[in-house]
């Protein structure tokens, strides 16, 4: 069945370091989603030292860290939409999202592989991370990921006595 659903959505691109993502302060955060777009990065620039990729992933982990620095239930939900990555690229994509789930203060990241990346396609991705942006709580996810980083706390503990 398909859904008439209405949603006014919108796009705040942040492109510079010093632009600053538009998180949401108390109850509104259930209505932000942060999509990390890698779309059609090329695996180098001319005339650069760093690949492109590079450039992408170092900006993203930015955007990580001032979403990880806001209270946990009143984050966004966030995901990473990668369209035409290479394999390479998306090896290091999937690096980076290992990565930040291995942070204190962890931040859950949803993530889409796609090969093609027409405008129409990347129009549809959007709307399906809105759909499961809209089933998702962020107090049930807060509540979560406390509880699992308490369990990796009391595991380390416990890993510890033994050692002594």
């Amino acid at each position: 069945a398909e859904s008439t659903d209405l949603a006014r959505v919108l796009f705040t691109p942040c492109v510079k370091f010093s632009d600053a993502l538009p998180l949401p302060k108390g109850d509104n955060s259930e209505k932000t989603v942060v999509v990390l777009l890698f779309w059609r990065v090329p695996e180098t620039a001319e005339n650069v030292g760093d690949t492109c990729t590079s450039s992408v992933i170092s900006d993203f982990i930015t955007r990580m860290a001032e979403i990880r620095y806001v209270q946990m239930q009143h984050r966004p939900y966030v995901s990473l939409l990668a369209f035409e990555a290479k394999e390479d690229q998306q090896q290091r994509l999937q690096d980076f999202l290992k990565a930040q789930s291995g942070m204190p203060r962890k931040v859950e990241v949803e993530s889409s592989f796609l090969a093609d990346g027409g405008e129409d396609f990347a129009m549809e991705e959007l709307q399906k991370v809105c759909i499961n942006a809209t089933s998702w709580n962020p107090r049930v996810a807060a509540a979560a990921l406390e509880a699992e980083e308490a369990a990796e706390e009391a595991k380390r503990a416990k890993k510890g006595a033994r050692s002594c």
